[in-house]
């Protein structure tokens, strides 16, 4: 889980399309468009200027099916800069606390992120 959100933020720091859709199964509706954000930042020639999002806390909840994972994440939107290649700021970030319900699928040996929800 920690791992998928250091993608997301390589992603869009450098940015670089893909890591976000390996790390994630097709149905994930978050994951698709955080990904296509990156396309666009990388189609864009732009970038976050320091990563967006802090990993504060993750708990597991019961009740997922076997081969699943439910969590429940609080983490920080940082506030953050979105710059071109010459450093010009076309957008920025406001800092926000931020809770999600997670779920994860376990396929091929390893988790992949298949929903990330409203608390």
């Amino acid at each position: 889980m920690e791992f998928y959100f250091e993608q997301f933020n390589v992603a869009w720091t450098e940015p670089r399309p893909g890591l976000i859709e390996a790390n994630s199964t097709g149905d994930c509706k978050f994951c698709r468009t955080t990904e296509e954000h990156a396309v666009w930042l990388a189609d864009n020639d732009q970038r976050y200027s320091s990563e967006p999002i802090t990993l504060k806390s993750v708990e597991a909840l019961a009740g997922a099916p076997k081969g699943q994972l439910y969590l429940f994440a609080e983490f920080v939107q940082n506030p953050v800069d979105v710059v071109t290649a010459d450093g010009t700021v076309t957008s920025s970030e406001d800092r926000m606390d931020v809770q999600r319900n997670l779920a994860l699928k376990w396929s091929g040996g390893r988790w992949y992120m298949f929903a990330v929800e409203v608390v």
